[in-house]
């Protein structure tokens, strides 16, 4: 039984978007405080995580303000069962083939949902897979600690990550992001979690 893609309030959109203005004040806040530390303290020390945690802090907010932030790829209500070859919802991402990959090995890319079938194809122009929604199995639901998509073939389980690895705000945005596509396939004749 499907469950509904996007429930009554904001769109999954307006909540990553939210959500990453928050992460990002957060961040920016937490590098303060190693900061204020430094200086009030005194102490050297500080300035080691201080100066770590903004250049991250830093990298993620300029992620966040350029035209390739994750979350701007967010579909929109009910876009995945209408889109059509011509009219594909698509998002930048990281593939990790099933087999023993390691995250470190993943492989960039766009993710495209279009005419009832859901592919990756490599920044190389190879195809990670190509199937159609409704012989595809969703294992698990994008979390805070897994904020990511699962989707499961006869090849085993293909993990996109819709966020960068050093991205300081995916924990927090990206469950919103990759739950919307989730919640979507699933609306769209894949096989939801257990």
């Amino acid at each position: 039984m499907a469950r509904s893609p996007s429930p009554v309030g904001p769109t999954a959109a307006t909540r990553a978007r939210q959500r990453r203005v928050y992460s990002t004040i957060l961040w920016w806040i937490f590098v303060g405080v190693f900061v204020y530390n430094a200086v009030v303290v005194g102490q050297f020390v500080f300035w080691i995580p201080a100066v770590g945690f903004a250049l991250g802090a830093f990298a993620t907010t300029r992620l966040a303000l350029s035209a390739r932030a994750p979350e701007r790829f967010t579909p929109a209500p009910g876009a995945i069962a209408a889109s059509r070859k011509g009219r594909p919802v698509t998002a930048p991402g990281q593939w990790v083939p099933p087999g023993g990959a390691r995250p470190g090995t993943a492989q960039s890319g766009v993710l495209r949902a279009a005419a009832g079938r859901l592919s990756f194809e490599t920044a190389d122009g190879d195809t990670g897979f190509d199937v159609a929604i409704t012989q595809i199995g969703l294992p698990t639901v994008p979390s805070f600690l897994r904020p990511q998509l699962d989707v499961e073939l006869a090849s085993g389980v293909h993990t996109i990550r819709l966020f960068p690895v050093w991205d300081l705000g995916a924990t927090f945005v990206g469950p919103t992001v990759a739950q919307e596509w989730c919640l979507q396939l699933e609306a769209a004749g894949a096989s939801g979690p257990a």
